[in-house]
Protein backbone atom coordinates (compact mmCIF):
# COMPACT_ATOMS: atom_id res chain seq x y z
CA UNK A 1 0.00 0.00 0.00
CA UNK A 2 1.37 3.39 -0.92
CA UNK A 3 0.34 6.74 1.02
CA UNK A 4 0.33 9.58 -1.25
CA UNK A 5 -0.53 13.37 0.79
CA UNK A 6 -3.04 15.14 -1.39
CA UNK A 7 -2.85 18.95 -1.83
CA UNK A 8 -4.83 19.62 1.48
CA UNK A 9 -1.97 17.52 3.81
CA UNK A 10 -3.95 14.74 4.36
CA UNK A 11 -2.53 11.10 3.49
CA UNK A 12 -4.72 9.00 0.84
CA UNK A 13 -4.54 4.98 0.64
CA UNK A 14 -3.76 3.75 -2.37
CA UNK A 15 -3.13 0.24 -3.45
CA UNK A 16 -0.59 -1.27 -6.16
CA UNK A 17 -2.50 -2.73 -8.96
CA UNK A 18 -1.05 -6.14 -7.50
CA UNK A 19 -2.40 -5.63 -4.40
CA UNK A 20 -6.03 -4.38 -6.30
CA UNK A 21 -6.30 -7.72 -8.71
CA UNK A 22 -5.28 -9.84 -5.31
CA UNK A 23 -8.19 -8.16 -3.43
CA UNK A 24 -10.27 -8.67 -6.29
CA UNK A 25 -9.59 -12.23 -6.79
CA UNK A 26 -9.97 -13.01 -3.05
CA UNK A 27 -13.45 -11.12 -3.28
CA UNK A 28 -14.63 -13.33 -6.25
CA UNK A 29 -13.73 -16.61 -4.87
CA UNK A 30 -15.15 -16.01 -1.73
CA UNK A 31 -18.26 -15.07 -3.55
CA UNK A 32 -18.28 -18.08 -5.28
CA UNK A 33 -17.09 -20.46 -2.48
CA UNK A 34 -20.03 -18.92 -0.37
CA UNK A 35 -22.74 -19.71 -3.33
CA UNK A 36 -21.16 -23.46 -3.90
CA UNK A 37 -20.87 -24.11 0.01
CA UNK A 38 -24.31 -23.17 1.23
CA UNK A 39 -26.73 -22.78 -1.50
CA UNK A 40 -30.21 -24.67 -1.59
CA UNK A 41 -32.00 -25.81 -4.71
CA UNK A 42 -35.59 -26.13 -5.47
CA UNK A 43 -36.44 -29.26 -7.61
CA UNK A 44 -38.85 -31.25 -9.50
CA UNK A 45 -39.03 -35.34 -9.64
CA UNK A 46 -41.37 -37.12 -11.88
CA UNK A 47 -42.92 -40.03 -11.29
CA UNK A 48 -43.71 -42.31 -14.50
CA UNK A 49 -45.52 -45.04 -12.74
CA UNK A 50 -48.35 -42.43 -11.13
CA UNK A 51 -47.87 -39.40 -13.79
CA UNK A 52 -46.98 -36.84 -11.19
CA UNK A 53 -44.90 -34.35 -10.17
CA UNK A 54 -42.99 -33.64 -6.75
CA UNK A 55 -41.64 -30.14 -6.49
CA UNK A 56 -39.58 -29.82 -3.11
CA UNK A 57 -36.30 -28.13 -1.65
CA UNK A 58 -33.03 -29.10 -0.69
CA UNK A 59 -29.42 -28.51 -0.33
CA UNK A 60 -28.83 -31.28 -1.53
CA UNK A 61 -31.13 -32.63 -3.95
CA UNK A 62 -29.18 -35.79 -4.84
CA UNK A 63 -29.65 -37.07 -1.47
CA UNK A 64 -33.56 -36.41 -1.35
CA UNK A 65 -33.87 -38.26 -4.56
CA UNK A 66 -32.52 -41.17 -2.56
CA UNK A 67 -34.68 -40.66 0.17
CA UNK A 68 -37.96 -40.14 -2.16
CA UNK A 69 -36.58 -43.46 -3.89
CA UNK A 70 -36.40 -45.60 -0.62
CA UNK A 71 -39.81 -44.19 0.18
CA UNK A 72 -38.62 -42.09 3.79
CA UNK A 73 -40.89 -39.56 2.48
CA UNK A 74 -44.90 -40.69 2.82
CA UNK A 75 -45.96 -37.94 0.21
CA UNK A 76 -43.77 -39.53 -2.93
CA UNK A 77 -43.79 -43.14 -1.66
CA UNK A 78 -46.66 -44.31 -3.87
CA UNK A 79 -44.64 -42.71 -6.97
CA UNK A 80 -41.45 -44.42 -6.38
CA UNK A 81 -39.31 -44.56 -9.20
CA UNK A 82 -38.94 -40.98 -9.09
CA UNK A 83 -36.08 -39.20 -11.15
CA UNK A 84 -35.16 -35.30 -11.09
CA UNK A 85 -36.48 -33.29 -14.35
CA UNK A 86 -35.78 -30.04 -13.28
CA UNK A 87 -33.48 -28.51 -10.44
CA UNK A 88 -32.83 -24.32 -9.64
CA UNK A 89 -29.94 -23.31 -7.57
CA UNK A 90 -30.23 -20.34 -5.05
CA UNK A 91 -28.07 -18.61 -2.58
CA UNK A 92 -30.15 -18.40 0.04
CA UNK A 93 -32.96 -20.97 1.74
CA UNK A 94 -35.22 -18.15 1.35
CA UNK A 95 -34.69 -17.28 -2.30
CA UNK A 96 -35.30 -20.92 -2.91
CA UNK A 97 -38.41 -21.20 -0.77
CA UNK A 98 -39.93 -17.87 -2.44
CA UNK A 99 -39.08 -20.06 -5.87
CA UNK A 100 -40.84 -23.13 -4.16
CA UNK A 101 -44.13 -21.62 -3.56
CA UNK A 102 -44.68 -19.90 -6.51
CA UNK A 103 -44.04 -22.85 -8.93
CA UNK A 104 -46.33 -25.17 -6.32
CA UNK A 105 -49.07 -22.16 -6.99
CA UNK A 106 -48.76 -22.54 -10.79
CA UNK A 107 -48.66 -26.10 -10.36
CA UNK A 108 -52.32 -25.81 -8.63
Amino acid sequence: MLERPDSSGLSLLFLKKEEFTLGILLFLHKLVYDFNVMSYSIYILYSSKSNHYYIGIAAEHEKSLIRHNAGATPSTNRGRPWKIVYTEIFPTKTDALKRENFLKRMKS
